[in-house]
């Protein structure tokens, strides 16, 4: 993440965040080779990522919950690359499942 700060502006890189995490479900959403229920699941299934920095959350404050300095728990840490990649996998898996038609050569 120091990698982009160095890169980018903030405003170019808050963009940048934002298209990593949401494009994924919008061009499943798009997508017309599915039935709308298993788009919308799979779109669904690209933000579990989220869930894992919760219960990292809650873990790290029940564990260091007596101890004020340890107390503040940076989420920095549970957000990292892979909740960027995790969307993109999903969406690579769907795109897999669902590949699009072959056309018949013509005669």
């Amino acid at each position: 993440m120091e990698l982009l700060s160095q890169l980018f502006p903030a405003t170019a890189r808050g963009l940048l965040h934002a298209l990593l995490m949401f494009l994924p479900p919008l061009l499943l959403l798009a997508d017309h080779r599915a039935r709308w229920w298993s788009r919308l699941l799979w779109a669904l299934a690209t933000q579990l990522c989220w869930l894992f920095v919760l219960l990292y959350a809650w873990v790290r404050q029940q564990r260091y919950l007596g101890d004020p300095q340890l107390a503040e728990f940076p989420l920095a840490e549970a957000i990292g690359w892979w909740s960027y990649a995790f969307p993109w996998m999903v969406y690579l898996v769907f795109r897999a499942m669902h590949p699009p038609a072959v056309k018949p050569a013509p005669p």
